[in-house]
């Protein structure tokens, strides 16, 4: 299954994460925007209909930064599909979501990030180092990333 992430980010090197539903399966958890795709849906369009769904922001979807295999435990499995994207109109209205907050990248791994955006989280922590503060292909290995369970070590960020 396709998911597309969403990955806003401001001059202060902050990104937007949202809080899930209560009553959704991982409730309280922080996530980046995003989420499934339709059938014959590309990636870019997926994110721009979830985004004004979700947040109610008219976004452009700029350039697609990862894809991230993730399996959970039970053996299912998705692709996260990184994507830059930028706001372009609108006020932050959650229709899904408890909360939104602008996080530091640098922060994140201190917050409750949900398992499958860990790997988005630490591609943007590691990206800081670079001079365009973007991030470039990295692949998960053990003990790389302190906040990465070790199951998910199968797991491998492709760049585009």
């Amino acid at each position: 299954m396709d998911v597309a992430i969403a990955v806003f980010r401001d001059d202060e090197d902050r990104v937007l994460i949202v809080q899930r539903n209560f009553k959704k399966h991982h409730g309280g958890f922080w996530e980046f925007p995003g989420g499934k795709l339709q059938e014959k849906e590309t990636r870019k369009q997926a994110i721009v209909r979830i985004v004004k769904k979700e947040l109610n922001l008219d976004i452009k979807a700029n350039r697609i930064f990862g894809l991230i295999p993730f399996y959970y435990p039970d053996g299912k499995g998705v692709n996260l599909i990184g994507i830059e994207c930028t706001i372009l109109d609108g006020e932050i209205k959650l229709s899904d979501h408890e909360d939104a907050q602008w996080v530091k990248i640098d922060e994140l791994k201190n917050w409750k990030i949900i398992m499958p955006d860990i790997g988005i989280s630490a591609m943007l922590r590691t990206g800081l180092e670079n001079e365009d503060k973007k991030p470039k292909y990295i692949r998960f290995s053990k003990g790389r990333f302190e906040d990465v369970p070790s199951y998910l070590v199968k797991n491998e960020i492709i760049m585009y």
